[in-house]
């Protein structure tokens, strides 16, 4: 409808706004000595190093590696814990045993007790119960851990690139800091966020998919 593309647009153009705006004051900053450019940068020049970067291609080998750890990551940390999750759903015995470090960790609080027993007592069978209580049920909670888990799939892949790696954008943001190029960490930290966005924007896309 009209209003609801109305809200998002001004939310769309309160956020640029926003950016906009931190950007500003950055660049103010740095050019009037407020902010030292030996810790914080120069915005146009870490947006040149970004040009020149892809400009170029000398940050797709990196961006590849970093991609690829950060998707792994990802990806198999989200399959444990979804079958980790069904297995101790459908499993209440095991369940029980687990349900005192499960609590203690802050895992998987119990979100569906009357819905599962209200569906049992249908006559539905296990499949029917992943497929129509469990898998529905659990899809908001599952997207939310996602969207915290894009970033700390990142941060994972940065660190791995940090402690050995010849490649990744985490091993260009370790080699700018040995000689002290600020400019070019930040660089990094850009190319990093953006990519984060992006993975986050198709996480949203699935979620919006999924959850109809």
């Amino acid at each position: 409808t009209v209003p609801v593309r109305t809200a998002r647009a001004m939310i769309t153009a309160a956020r640029l706004g926003i950016g906009v705006v931190l950007l500003a004051l950055w660049q103010l900053g740095s050019v009037t000595g407020v902010l030292s450019p030996l810790f914080f940068g120069r915005p146009e020049r870490i947006a040149a190093v970004v040009a020149a970067w892809f400009g170029s291609g000398e940050i797709w080998p990196h961006l590849f590696v970093t991609i690829s750890e950060t998707l792994m990551a990802f990806a198999s940390g989200t399959a444990a814990g979804v079958l980790a999750g069904l297995w101790l759903g459908l499993s209440p015995r095991t369940q029980a045993v687990l349900d005192p470090y499960i609590k203690a960790a802050n895992a998987m609080p119990r979100v569906i007790p009357t819905v599962l027993n209200a569906t049992r007592m249908l006559g539905a069978t296990r499949q029917q119960l992943v497929r129509h209580v469990y898998l529905p049920a659990a899809l908001s909670w599952v997207f939310s851990s996602l969207h915290v888990s894009v970033g700390m799939a990142f941060v994972g892949a940065v660190i791995a690139e940090y402690l050995g790696s010849a490649r990744g954008v985490g091993y260009l943001i370790l080699q700018a800091e040995g000689v002290f190029d600020v400019d070019t960490v930040f660089a990094g930290i850009v190319v990093l966020t953006g990519c984060a966005l992006v993975l986050d924007a198709g996480v949203s896309v699935a979620e919006n998919r999924l959850l109809v």
